[in-house]
């Protein structure tokens, strides 16, 4: 017979567990256990220019290949485009969403380790998306393998919100903070300096959030039919959750969300326009 139980007990979040007065299981690793994986090609800025270039008529003259070799090259190797600068059907296919483009959404990301970026145009059927170091990577440093560098991908708007989710490495963690810390811009701009800056408050749960590292994503919204969306964003504190962000000249605000209404935002964000 099959042992099914486990042979120790899960590890526990020891500061969420004094927070909440019970003991509470760790949950900050699950993401990092389930990385974004993507087959797409990378691809340097003269392949993302020249693709951009032949989107609409189908291939890009000798003068716009002329010295763009390696671009033209990191195309050919994809199968997008051939040695003459002409689409192949995989490349029209890809390129479809930049000829027809419904809404466009960008994601900059700052991260300890750097900042990263999302890039995706969208049709009424699918998206092209351009992605810089995944969540995954900026958590593991990875970042001088990438320099200059996009990720390629190609996907149905049905499968768009769960890949970024994965990209940003969306996962549970114990939300304890309650309500809105609000507190001085200047007091926000301190603490994207140094980790070490003073917390606004001494409540243990937000102590325990602004302790923690700090992966923030800014999220812009471009549709053809209601223009430009308002920004938002999200501080996600690792094993202390989620909390959207505001901020404006003078005050900054955070309020817990857990990982299930940020998803639901994404989810808005590619559907409604």
């Amino acid at each position: 017979m099959v042992d099914i139980v486990p042979d120790r007990e899960p590890a526990l979040d020891e500061a969420a567990s004094i927070v909440f007065g019970a003991d509470l299981e760790e949950l900050g690793g699950l993401s990092a256990r389930q990385p974004f994986i993507s087959r797409g090609p990378w691809l340097n800025g003269e392949a993302v220019n020249l693709l951009d270039a032949a989107a609409e008529s189908g291939q890009v003259g000798r003068f716009q290949r002329a010295g763009r070799k390696s671009g033209l090259t990191a195309l050919v190797e994809a199968g997008l485009m051939d040695a003459a600068g002409r689409l192949t059907p995989e490349g029209i296919t890809v390129t479809a969403p930049l000829t027809a483009t419904q809404a466009a959404v960008s994601i900059h990301c700052l991260h300890p380790q750097g900042s990263s970026a999302l890039q995706i145009q969208m049709d009424d059927q699918d998206a092209l998306i351009l992605a810089g170091p995944s969540r995954t990577e900026l958590d593991a440093g990875r970042l001088e393998r990438y320099e200059s560098l996009v990720q390629l991908d190609f996907v149905g708007l049905a499968e768009l919100a769960p890949v970024v989710a994965s990209w940003l490495g969306l996962g549970p963690a114990w939300t304890l903070t309650s309500g809105v810390l609000d507190f001085p811009t200047e007091v926000f701009d301190r603490r994207l300096a140094s980790p070490d800056e003073p917390p606004p408050t001494e409540e243990p749960a937000w102590v325990r959030m602004w302790g923690e590292p700090w992966f923030i994503w800014r999220v812009q919204v471009q549709s053809t039919t209601a223009g430009a969306v308002p920004e938002w964003g999200y501080v996600d504190a690792g094993r202390a959750g989620l909390h959207l962000l505001t901020v404006d000249e003078e005050r900054a605000s955070l309020e817990p969300m857990t990982s299930g209404m940020a998803y639901r935002d994404l989810v808005s964000a590619f559907t409604d326009f």
